[in-house]
């Protein structure tokens, strides 16, 4: 069976297989076994007998009566299929193959028997045979509901959600009241990040068999995804007061008692999980983030280096950097466009001291234009590469610890999955390089333990990186603002690209994504604005494929210009006149750059988001200028006071400082530099 990690099995709903005894086929008549049968009965009344005995579920008088029938020499493929099935349910995988093979030997049409050795072949792990075998059952039976959700099944094993989504589609259309194969639909879909969906799924599953408890935890994660954590709860309680000893739904209630901050039951809910499965990875991260919320620091960090050590591939990884042969240079892991732009500045200085790391399914496109911006001296590896060669860098820089490289291991037909932590696979010493300063919850994550050091904006993180994770921590300033100051843009020229009037001021919108983006709410408003000023908009990068509608309604309002590119966003903050934010990090480049703002309101409970948390730095940061905090109602006057009326020197000043070191203002990428280039700083 594959090896997804068991704190990843529990996060999704047990799928079901289903195996098919061969039953009595067109035997119409009803067969009474004799406790006092005849002296010599015949091969088939005997062959009848095994089969009602399995069927009314006497399986071990089944078991006896078949192994009989095999020891005669009957070469009968109902005996050996049926006997397979029973060796099968004894957790005798390798014999059963043996016996559902010689049924197929027998009756190469069998489709019942084919459907059996997929399952049976599925855990042995030999993912690809299985694959085969459910697919000959349904090309021998294309009506065989519960071979098309075996398949899926398989292909979710395999990684192929696309594909086991369409097989499990398939099941419902051919058996549309198949109560798991709706609930491993919502599982596809859940891995698929199809959270809607996910949850109509499984609610059907639900409908359909109310007593499926691994359904109802499964649909308490979904609705943690959709951040409805009332109707969260109710299903998670619900799954375990079926199965009291399922430990993704405690954790999951530790989530959520933890959001609905009641963190003493929250301790009490995840320690049950762990209870349950001692090395439970997420439930061991979740429980650290409780552990230092109630102010017990010292417990939250053993909490979160068991779920470092427990993690499947700790083993592997301590092996492998032990045994890799160095490259004595510093690499960039970077895996997307815009991570480049903000490493940029760096890799500039001394392209003879730096590589680039790449993960495996970079798309062709970044590829080809940081090749075009790079200096041809800078090698550029796929981690694949890395990998297969027994290679390590003396030093990576990134900006995430929670990457991760899928180890596949396909020895003696099998296949194993381990997903392992990127950078601790490519990197001797790994240094954190920030990117957002804000969504504290992501940013502030277990994985921070992971690096050797980070290197950090300002003395805001600095002090929260050294309270949480008690890592060696240095100050850079802001490197991708360095050419904000040299050699700075033209105006005039800003101006005339992204098509503005020179004679009214503009406005730029940067928007976020997911569900802390203002686009939705705000999109007809802002354009109203152009009537007096410029209005240019640049929407997140990651909206275009993650919210394609939200970013379709971009380009039914009039507004000057949709920056949709991946080109670095600084030049716009040249541009600006007032900037709108709703969260993310560009706010505090305008607080870096000392620009003019305003603020869209979400009406959001951070407290309750994945990636902001409770009093995220996007509110505190906001909580002190209330008075330029935009809504619906009043976007227009907000924004024409706030050209008006620049916020206080003063409060900007001391938050800049707080929050930036401004010493290296337009030389922090050179401070960078010298810090990579040194380990004085790191213990």
């Amino acid at each position: 069976m594959t090896k997804r990690g068991k704190d990843q099995k529990q996060a999704i709903s047990e799928v079901k297989t289903f195996s098919v005894p061969f039953a009595l086929g067109e035997t119409k008549e009803n067969i009474s076994i004799s406790s006092n049968p005849p002296n010599k009965p015949s091969k088939e009344q005997i062959i009848k007998q095994a089969i009602q005995l399995h069927i009314k579920g006497n399986i071990s008088e089944a078991a006896t009566y078949y192994q009989q029938l095999i020891n005669q020499g009957v070469k009968d493929y109902r005996v050996f299929s049926n006997y397979g099935i029973i060796l099968q349910s004894l957790g005798k995988s390798k014999k059963a193959e043996v016996s559902t093979r010689k049924a197929i030997e027998l009756n190469p049409l069998l489709a019942e028997a084919h459907t059996n050795l997929g399952n049976i072949l599925k855990e042995l792990g030999k993912l690809k045979e299985a694959e085969l075998s459910q697919r000959k059952a349904i090309e021998l039976k294309p009506s065989n509901a519960e071979a098309h959700t075996n398949l899926g099944n398989i292909l979710i094993e395999l990684g192929k959600l696309e594909e086991a989504e369409l097989s499990i589609r398939k099941a419902i259309e051919l058996k549309p009241l198949l109560a798991e194969a709706h609930s491993n639909l919502g599982s596809i879909l859940k891995d698929l990040k199809k959270f809607k969906d996910a949850e109509l799924s499984t609610r059907k599953a639900i409908e359909l068999k109310p007593s499926n408890a691994d359904a109802h935890s499964n649909l308490g994660s979904i609705l943690i995804e959709l951040e409805k954590f009332k109707d969260a709860e109710l299903s998670t309680r619900k799954a375990i007061e079926l199965n009291p000893d399922c430990a993704n739904a405690h954790n999951n209630l530790g989530i959520i008692l933890k959001n609905n901050g009641n963190l003493k039951d929250a301790e009490i809910s995840t320690r049950k999980a762990i209870d349950l499965q001692f090395d439970f990875v997420k439930a061991h991260i979740n429980l650290g983030e409780i552990l230092f919320d109630l102010g017990k620091p010292e417990e939250a960090n053993i909490s979160e280096w068991n779920a470092i050590e427990f993690n499947p591939s700790f083993s592997f990884i301590k092996s492998y950097r032990k045994n890799a042969k160095l490259i004595n240079k510093t690499a960039f892991y970077i895996y997307s466009f815009t991570i480049f732009t903000h490493y940029r500045p760096i890799l500039e200085i001394n392209s003879n001291d730096f590589e680039i790391l790449i993960p495996d399914k970079l798309d062709k496109e970044s590829l080809v234009r940081i090749r075009s911006l790079i200096n041809s001296d800078i090698k550029i590896r796929k981690i694949s590469e890395l990998i297969k060669n027994n290679l390590i860098y003396q030093k990576l820089v990134s900006n995430r610890g929670d990457l991760e490289y899928k180890f596949i291991d396909k020895k003696n037909n099998s296949r194993s999955e381990v997903n392992m932590p990127a950078i601790k696979l490519a990197g001797k010493k790994n240094i954190r390089c920030m990117y957002t300063a804000g969504c504290n919850r992501s940013n502030l994550q277990y994985w921070n333990k992971y690096y050797d050091g980070i290197l950090c904006y300002g003395e805001y993180h600095e002090k929260k990186f050294k309270e949480r994770d008690k890592i060696s921590t240095a100050q850079m300033g802001y490197p991708r603002f360095d050419k904000y100051y040299k050699p700075g843009f033209s105006k005039d020229n800003l101006i005339e690209k992204f098509k503005c009037d020179p004679y009214k001021k503009t406005i730029v919108w940067i928007t976020s994504w997911s569900n802390l983006s203002s686009v939705e709410k705000y999109y007809k408003g802002v354009s109203t604005l152009r009537q007096e000023h410029n209005i240019v908009v640049r929407p997140h990068p990651q909206m275009k494929k993650d919210d394609p509608e939200s970013y379709k309604k971009l380009f039914t309002v009039n507004f000057n210009y949709v920056d949709d590119s991946l080109d670095d966003n600084v030049q716009l903050f040249a541009l600006a006149d007032l900037m709108l934010f709703d969260y993310g990090g560009s706010m505090f480049g305008s607080l870096y750059l000392n620009k003019n703002f305003a603020f869209l309101d979400m009406e959001l409970n951070s407290k309750e988001n994945k990636f902001l948390g409770d009093f995220t730095s996007e509110d505190y940061l906001k909580s002190f200028f209330p008075d330029r905090i935009c809504n619906s109602n009043n976007l227009k006057d907000v924004c024409n006071y706030c050209l008006e009326h620049p916020p206080s020197d003063s409060i900007l000043k001391a938050l800049r400082e707080e929050f930036f070191n401004t010493n290296y203002q337009g030389e922090s990428a050179q401070r960078a530099y010298q810090l990579l280039t040194s380990d004085k700083w790191l213990k």
